[in-house]
């Protein structure tokens, strides 16, 4: 179980490392929808490994075999965008949060200047994402993230497991055919 989860974790955490440096490199890093990408391949990614490890368990599993199957590639997934958060902003670009946070806030501002949003709740909002962005990008930013997105991820797992378990009466079946063999 725990190799395939592995295994899964490690595909998935270099599927969104690679689609994070497209990102950097075409310089959509600061694309809100862009963002959803490497979340929905997270959600494949731990779904695909729930379901691979049902079936190398002769298509039976338990919510708990299940849970930790997609807990554990979620939480490999998420050190590799985490590893991947620190080298970017903090080694390879130390300039990039600034620049993101001038292009969220150019993004913000047209969105809402679209909308005929008053400009006293624009500059609101500017001065809402100019503390959260600063912060966000300091080593404790992307540690308490990364903490918080475990909790993401434990819930995201759960769903998951629930959705792929086996019913406990066939389980509880099929522990009774194999003590009567």
């Amino acid at each position: 179980m725990n190799n395939i989860s592995v295994k899964y974790g490690v595909i998935g955490g270099l599927i969104v490392t690679t689609f994070v440096l497209i990102q950097y490199f075409t310089g959509t890093l600061a694309s809100m929808w862009m963002g959803f990408i490497p979340l929905v391949v997270t959600i494949v990614i731990i779904v695909m490994a729930a379901k691979q490890t049902k079936k190398a368990q002769n298509g039976l599993i338990s919510l708990k075999d299940a849970f930790i199957a997609a807990f554990i590639t979620g939480v490999i997934v998420s050190v590799f965008s985490l590893v991947v958060q620190l080298l970017l902003f903090k080694v390879i670009d130390p300039d990039l949060p600034q620049a993101m946070e001038a292009q969220m806030i150019e993004n913000t501002v047209e969105m809402l200047e679209k909308f005929g949003t008053p400009e006293n709740v624009i500059d609101e909002t500017v001065g809402e994402i100019q503390g959260t962005i600063k912060d966000a990008y300091t080593i404790k930013g992307m540690t308490m993230s990364y903490v918080k997105g475990l909790f993401f991820q434990a819930f995201l797992a759960l769903i998951i497991a629930l959705i792929i378990k086996t019913p406990a009466h066939l389980l509880a079946q099929k522990e009774n055919e194999i003590l009567d063999i």
